[in-house]
């Protein structure tokens, strides 16, 4: 706050000094301004070295009539110490004085401070001497005798103009170190919680790999579950149709032969189920044309189906179809039973033209499945629906399991149209 007021004290005196260079009265101003600055207490504070009185007194008599407080010193170490006690913005020394010259007086202020100017008057005209003193410290060098004292003035002026500059330089040199200093002490906290956050993510990547591990051992262990659950389902379907089959070749008459085979096919679809299950990848879905092609080669053996009739599979919208467990199973049922009753009842007389087809396609998550055969067909006054043969009814139940829609076409052969959402799961 002092050197504050000490700077805005002599930018006051050096504005004023200014303006009155152009006045008439400019005696009267500088005893005003001498009166007023004495009152305030920013007097700027001058002092003058030289063994000559007669030169001290009149550079003070002229620089106090500038409004300027100053101090005399009579040679070099009572200039010191005056230097020491009063402190002042400026000083004038000599450089030919007894006991101590100008330039060690030089170099004892310059120790104590270099911001205070230093302005040389020597009564010789040496060049090497100026460049000592300006070496050493000084900041100008006039010659005595001093003719106009406005240059004295002039260069008083000039010294303190550039020893404010310097000092609010310095004073904006360390404004800008300490922002520096304070900006680096931020960004070196900054960098610590960084450094801590970043330590924190890394533990926790590494417990989450190491759950993910975790994670992907059980679910490892889990398909291998799932598929070995398949596989023993698979199995035991398998013995059931083994065991049929054996119970088949103890029976003689044909109905009751028939109802083992179409019992054995109807274990052979749900087991087909599962085994395509359990040698996928994908333990959820299976696709939907190898499966009904598998479930057709079983129909074919099961029914030894020498006939010259073609079976047809197709996908009209060519794209891979993928059904899961709940769907596939009474889907795959519904096909065994239509295609069963195809090969067994709609061709008495077998020709080249005889076909069973199942078409499907699946749109707005509908799946529609077209299933029959261009037979005989039925009479128009039998409702199938409401038949009471066991492979009709089961038709009728699993379309309604499925939420699906059933209708029969009877016009040309026998179609079952069957329509539902795949999303739905099965109550089998």
């Amino acid at each position: 706050m002092v050197k504050y007021i000490e700077y805005q004290a002599r930018n006051f005196n050096l504005f004023f000094i200014n303006v009155a260079k152009f006045s008439d009265y400019y005696i009267l101003y500088n005893r005003f301004l001498l009166i007023l600055r004495k009152k305030v207490g920013f007097m700027i504070k001058i002092l003058t070295i030289d063994d000559e009185e007669i030169i001290r007194f009149t550079i003070s008599g002229l620089l106090e009539d500038h409004g300027y407080e100053v101090f005399q010193a009579a040679d070099g170490f009572s200039g010191i110490e005056a230097f020491k006690t009063h402190k002042p913005d400026l000083v004038l020394v000599d450089i030919k004085m007894p006991n101590m010259s100008g330039l060690e007086v030089i170099k004892h202020i310059t120790k104590l401070t270099t911001e205070v100017p230093i302005i040389v008057i020597s009564g010789t005209n040496s060049l090497r001497e100026a460049m000592d003193a300006i070496h050493n410290g000084a900041w100008d060098y006039l010659t005595k005798p001093i003719i106009d004292l406005n240059v004295l003035q002039h260069v008083i002026e000039k010294s303190l103009e550039k020893a404010r500059l310097i000092e609010e330089n310095n004073r904006y040199k360390q404004s800008l170190e300490h922002e520096i200093e304070l900006r680096t002490d931020q960004l070196r906290t900054r960098t610590i919680e960084l450094e801590k956050t970043n330590r924190d993510l890394e533990k926790e990547i590494d417990v989450r790999i190491e759950t993910e591990k975790k994670i992907q051992q059980t679910l490892s262990e889990k398909e291998l579950l799932i598929k070995e659950v398949h596989h023993r389902v698979k199995n035991n379907l398998q013995i059931i149709s083994s065991i049929l089959n054996l119970q088949l070749r103890t029976l003689k008459d044909d109905f009751s032969k028939n109802i083992f085979v179409e019992t054995q096919s109807r274990v052979k679809s749900m087991a087909l189920v599962h085994e395509k299950l359990y040698g996928s990848d994908n333990l959820e879905e299976i696709n939907f044309r190898d499966y009904i092609q598998g479930l057709v080669c079983n129909l074919r053996t099961a029914f030894g189906f020498k006939k010259p009739i073609k079976i047809e599979c197709q996908n009209t919208d060519d794209e891979e179809l993928l059904l899961n467990i709940d769907i596939a199973i009474p889907t795959g049922l519904i096909i065994n039973e239509v295609v069963t009753n195809s090969i067994k009842y709609a061709f008495q007389e077998p020709s080249e033209d005889d076909m069973i087809f199942i078409r499907y396609h699946f749109e707005n998550d509908l799946l529609s499945i077209s299933l029959g055969d261009n037979g005989k067909g039925v009479s128009e006054d039998i409702d199938i629906k409401k038949s009471k043969t066991l492979g009709l009814q089961l038709i009728t139940i699993l379309s309604s399991q499925l939420n699906g829609d059933l209708q029969i076409d009877k016009e040309d052969g026998l179609v079952f149209n069957l329509k539902f959402p795949i999303t739905v799961k099965s109550r089998i």
